[in-house]
């Protein structure tokens, strides 16, 4: 299935469409993500003049050093299109809202499935 990833700031509570990707999360976005600290200071040093930094990837990844200073220190996932959260159980349920969602829960968790990271 097609999915389109992006990365998420869970402590702004945005998803920014700066380098998404269909299959993202198999083709660099986890990476990328690991990297925003050193993307950050890229950017710090591209503002200084000091070196000319060119972005290759998807046409909207030109915005990735601006998000990579803004949230390098922050709580930055891979999310999905559809809500699913990389590396968390991912397994789909039912709200009593009628809703569709998705398990934020650490991979193989007891218990049951909770959009809360906790299980709360």
């Amino acid at each position: 299935m097609s999915t389109y990833w992006y990365l998420h700031c869970r402590t702004c509570n945005t998803t920014e469409h700066v380098g998404s990707w269909n299959h993202g999360v198999d083709r660099g976005l986890r990476e990328i993500r690991d990297a925003l600290p050193q993307l950050a200071g890229l950017a710090s040093l591209s503002s200084l003049g000091f070196v000319e930094v060119q972005i290759a990837g998807p046409e909207d990844a030109g915005g990735i050093l601006d998000f990579a200073q803004a949230h390098y220190q922050h709580d930055v996932v891979c999310k999905s299109e559809y809500g699913e959260i990389d590396g968390t159980c991912g397994e789909r349920f039912s709200c009593v809202c009628d809703r569709v969602l998705y398990c934020a829960r650490p991979l193989g968790h007891d218990g049951g499935h909770s959009t809360n990271a906790d299980g709360s």
